[in-house]
């Protein structure tokens, strides 16, 4: 029976390996770096025998000199190098079609031939593969340990990577793109080593079966701040299509055809769609879909409003609210929308400017944004909308502001440029006076072209646009160079 490896009990095993390897040392030949043993003679000297067995320990010290101090057993284990050369090829989903995906796979190919010194081809997996092919598959391609892998993913939960290896096949696959990546990074940190002729190389234990401990869904950004990577947010697709309505309110014909604010309960994505006469948004209609199949499942009657720019869901209270944004309200104005019936149940004034709110789970409290041009302000509150903190930072130039979502640690902003092509994230910190930046927003249509909120629902992103038909997509926040080939080229 092959056993499931996690990360953690990966490295604990590689640790007793190199222990019992210096206790080996002390009694018989010792392995040096490019392959044979020392000498009988030299061991029959005591001072030189001390000074190899130092050495020993020294070169086997976890975290130092681990291509070298280290090397699986080659009669169990395959390397992917061969003489100069690999005959090895990258297997993809031929469903890897965007840039983001397709670059993940180029990067790999540079960074493989930058370390090992080999070229390595790539295909889609389109066909099966023959009975001697040597492959490494990465993501959710068509390959039978692949599906084995994916499968036992799901089983551990939360967002995940794994190396499998049988045969001539090496599977690496993350729960998603970002986490696939993590794990080719696994694949390149912990299992080069020098052969036993001294090459660097690329060597992996048969039956190896590794799962990851749980990690974060995306990136980092303090981290990737600290060392200079870019990350980039991409539009991947389309989940819903929100529709135009025109019908009659007060005897009077009005077009519902502008989405504005929106987000989700975890059940529930509720989107706005505003009535824009003269540049006032007097109405607006509020649609209810399901999270999972997308479907739409209610829409409200049209409820006097006004702009409408943000949504968040209070579970306490089991209520929608919803930023006015609008200077009859100073900008200080509050909806509550009932849940369930979408109807209009009460209304209320903050403190302070705001046009972008989120609900904070954790604490039975919210946070708050507004820009005003030059600087955009953070209020993170109670329940009871009295403000705990605030965190003033500098706003972009030409940048809207628009509304906001957090994970708990990061709040994501994004932002409307109106001279275009590319769109902005604006990213900070929710309990720390710490300012990202923005960050550009790729493969975004001409229209619908204006971002216009986000949520977080299931370690995923999501962001709703307006324009020439409004929608709401899955968004990817990936680094914008996958590897350190990519800052050569």
């Amino acid at each position: 029976m092959k056993k499931i490896l996690t990360l953690k009990t990966f490295s604990l095993l590689l640790v007793l390996t190199l222990i019992m390897s210096a206790v080996l040392c002390a009694c018989g030949g010792t392995e040096v770096p490019g392959g044979g043993t020392e000498s009988k003679e030299s061991q029959k000297q005591d001072t030189q025998s001390e000074s190899s067995a130092s050495e020993t320990e020294k070169e086997t010290e976890p975290g130092e000199e681990s291509e070298t101090s280290y090397r699986p057993d080659p009669a169990s284990s395959i390397s992917l190098i061969q003489g100069q050369k690999t005959y090895f090829k990258v297997v993809y989903p031929q469903s890897y079609t965007y840039n983001f995906e397709t670059s993940l796979v180029e990067s790999f190919q540079a960074e493989f031939e930058k370390r090992l010194g080999a070229a390595i081809e790539s295909k889609t997996d389109k066909r099966e593969a023959s009975e001697t092919a040597k492959e490494i598959v990465i993501g959710r391609a068509n390959r039978p340990l692949t599906a084995k892998l994916c499968e036992d993913l799901e089983k551990a939960g939360g967002y995940r990577y794994g190396i499998y290896v049988e045969g001539n096949t090496v599977a690496v696959c993350g729960t998603n793109l970002y986490t696939t990546y993590l794990g080719l990074c696994e694949l390149f940190d912990a299992h080069i080593y020098q052969d036993a002729s001294g090459k660097t190389n690329l060597i992996l234990e048969n039956d190896l079966r590794l799962i990851s401990d749980e990690v974060m869904p995306y990136p980092d950004v303090e981290q990737a701040a600290a060392t200079g990577t870019k990350l980039a947010f991409y539009l991947a697709e389309t989940v819903i299509e929100v529709p135009s309505v025109a019908p009659n309110v007060g005897g009077k014909i009005r077009m519902f055809a502008t989405l504005q604010g929106g987000g989700t309960d975890g059940t529930y994505i509720y989107c706005i769609m505003c009535n824009n006469e003269s540049g006032v948004y007097p109405y607006v209609m509020i649609y209810k879909f399901d999270a999972v199949t997308y479907k739409q499942v209610q829409v409200s009657d049209p409820i006097y409003m006004g702009h409408a720019n943000d949504l968040t869901y209070d579970p306490v209270n089991n209520r929608l609210i919803i930023s006015d944004c609008t200077s009859d309200t100073d900008w200080c104005g509050l909806y509550f929308v009932d849940r369930d019936s979408l109807t209009l149940i009460d209304t209320q004034l903050t403190a302070f400017h705001q046009c972008a709110l989120e609900y904070l789970p954790d604490r039975n409290g919210y946070v708050y944004g507004n820009g005003d041009g030059t600087e955009y302000t953070v209020n993170v509150t109670d329940a009871e909308f009295n403000s705990s903190r605030t965190f003033v930072f500098p706003q972009r130039d030409g940048l809207i502001d628009q509304g906001l979502t957090t994970d708990g640690r990061f709040i994501f902003a994004p932002m409307y440029n109106k001279t275009g092509p590319t769109q902005y994230v604006h990213i900070a910190e929710l309990d720390r006076d710490v300012d990202y930046g923005v960050f550009p927003l790729y493969n975004v249509p001409d229209h619908p072209d204006e971002p216009e909120f986000m949520y977080v629902l299931n370690g995923e992103l999501y962001m709703g646009f307006n324009g020439d038909g409004d929608l709401v997509g899955r968004i990817v926040f990936v680094p914008e160079g996958w590897f350190s080939a990519d800052d050569e080229s």
